[in-house]
């Protein structure tokens, strides 16, 4: 059994995550877990508990509980608050988990998709890590993966055999934005 949609968050980036969003992240800690969500309006991103999401031997745990095998790994829906520097941390992150369990993860690249030169850059590096697949979500900043802004990033992943995960995200764009 393979799990496809597997959450991992490297520790240093939850314990760096001021350094590494954009200003536009409101940044709210509850103990030891990590909440992101739109400064303007208080749009919910993302909770990141570390016990859960920053535990290789804990996830292996649990993969063994549930009778998976190997699992792919993923940072969840990031693009809204996704930088290149917090790109870096995750696919770094990411890698070293799969050099120390290579038979149980894989890891997808995590990057902001209209990162342009240094975007492609990031996937490159990152492919050259050993990651296998990109990881985006449904929606970013108001618009669908077919618009113009993920060209480059589709492209790129073309180039390089790069399988792209779509990620289920419960914020669509708005409608006004669509009918304009």
């Amino acid at each position: 059994m393979i799990d496809i949609h597997h959450h991992f968050i490297p520790q240093r980036l939850l314990d760096e995550i001021e350094r590494h969003v954009p200003p536009e992240v409101a940044i709210t800690r509850d103990g030891t877990a990590v909440t992101l969500s739109r400064a303007r309006d208080g749009q919910f991103y993302i909770r990141m508990d570390p016990a859960v999401w920053c535990d290789p031997a804990r996830q292996l745990r649990d993969m063994d509980t549930a009778g998976v095998e190997h699992a792919i790994l993923s940072i969840a829906c990031q693009q809204d608050w996704m930088t290149l520097a917090a790109a870096r941390l995750c696919n770094d992150g990411t890698a070293a988990v799969l050099s120390h369990y290579p038979d149980r993860f894989s890891g997808m690249i995590s990057v902001p998709p209209d990162g342009g030169a240094a975007m492609v850059a990031e996937i490159e590096r990152a492919r050259g890590l050993g990651l296998c697949a990109l990881n985006i979500t449904t929606s970013y900043q108001d618009k669908y993966p077919d618009h113009a802004d993920f060209r480059l990033l589709f492209a790129t992943a073309a180039r390089l055999d790069l399988p792209v995960f779509v990620h289920p995200s419960w914020y669509p764009p708005s409608i006004a934005h669509l009918e304009a």
